[in-house]
């Protein structure tokens, strides 16, 4: 696979990747704060710049970077497909213990929820389905995590079979995105139902794709003149970066510039996501790298996955009115009790699985 460059770091997580998924989930709180009844009443203009899919973008870009670059580090090197497969598996595996404990314990909490008339079904949670199903807003976060899930199982078996053309699949997902919304929205307009339903759950392709290219030529971006500016000024660059999503989140719904951005946007926020990714990557003493949004980062999953129990609004979610003292409760039983799952359940259960499923490849591009 000589045309593809895919960074090697040690064999240890990347700070600064822990750092983005920080500030992904900080974005996703922050937004779904708003939505709260008193919050919204005063501030709720303010949802029109923190938008949740803003945080959800950057999770999507680094998982195209950080999957794809494992993916087409193992199963590249093998010279067998029988090789390439036992690689899979042993992705596949790790997945599972990393997310699993945790959404099936999400599972169990929803199942004691009061059923309301739009509710889903279990199946439809257990599997990566609910972006096609409606369903209450508590579950509607699941979207983000079985879109993820389609990628990880989409990429990874193209990753086997089509071993020297990864390049070109994620050169073919980026150009698929924004034809594919235009196709829809014509169709839309031409007033087909059936495109309107697709284009409401149109699969983010061009943020996997930027972040998987990005991986896949991180030697020739980093040489690139543009990716020297952003390396040269890491803090200007990163808060441009996210300047540039929210001012994008704020315009996508004010005449004339949704126009422009009706079917650009995504692309936008995949671009601006993997300047941050690349202005923090490999800079020691980053402004912007704190431990604390670095610990918030390591436990994204597990706060992201919870989060919509305290943060949701509470009369579509729980069917009972909004209180301050019931809030606080719930804020303070979260901040309690899900250090607590981390430390003693989730992070044994993934470094378990790395222990019984390790990577095959004898060099590894930074941890996911």
């Amino acid at each position: 696979m000589s045309e593809m460059n895919v960074p090697i770091t040690p064999h240890a997580r990347n700070a600064w990747c822990d750092c983005i998924r920080g500030y992904a989930i900080l974005l996703v709180c922050v937004a779904h704060v708003f939505d709260l009844e008193p919050f919204h009443e005063r501030w709720g203009y303010l949802t029109r710049y923190f938008k949740g899919d803003t945080g959800v973008f950057m999770f999507y870009v680094l998982s195209g970077f950080l999957v794809t670059g494992i993916l087409a580090r193992e199963i590249t090197e093998k010279t067998t497909l029988r090789s390439g497969i036992k690689a899979i598996g042993h992705f596949y595996a790790r997945r599972l213990f990393r997310l699993q404990p945790s959404y099936l314990f999400f599972l169990i909490l929803y199942a004691f929820l009061p059923e309301r008339d739009n509710s889903l079904p279990w199946w439809a949670l257990f599997l990566p389905l609910s972006n096609w199903c409606a369903g209450p807003y508590i579950t509607w976060h699941l979207k983000t995590l079985h879109i993820e899930e389609i990628y990880y199982l989409f990429f990874g078996f193209i990753a086997v079979l089509l071993r020297r053309s990864l390049n070109a699949v994620l050169w073919g997902l980026l150009v698929a995105g924004p034809l594919g919304r235009m196709t829809l929205f014509a169709l839309t307009k031409m007033g087909n139902a059936e495109a309107s339903w697709l284009l409401e759950r149109f699969l983010p392709l061009e943020a996997f794709a930027v972040g998987g290219l990005l991986v896949i030529h991180f030697e020739s971006v980093r040489s690139m003149r543009f990716a020297k500016m952003i390396t040269r000024r890491p803090a200007v660059s990163f808060a441009a970066a996210m300047l540039a999503m929210l001012v994008t989140a704020g315009l996508r719904n004010v005449t004339p510039f949704s126009y422009a951005l009706i079917f650009t946007w995504p692309l936008v926020f995949s671009i601006a996501s993997a300047v941050m990714i690349v202005s923090g990557f490999e800079t020691k003493g980053f402004i912007f790298s704190s431990e604390w949004i670095r610990r918030l980062g390591v436990g994204s999953y597990t706060l992201y996955l919870f989060q919509q129990f305290a943060l949701g609004p509470w009369q579509p979610t729980f069917g009972t009115p909004f209180s301050w003292t019931a809030w606080g409760l719930v804020l303070l039983l979260m901040a309690t009790l899900l250090p607590i799952w981390f430390a003693r359940v989730e992070k044994p259960l993934t470094e378990l699985g790395a222990r019984w499923f390790p990577r095959t490849a004898s060099r590894n591009p930074v941890q996911s």
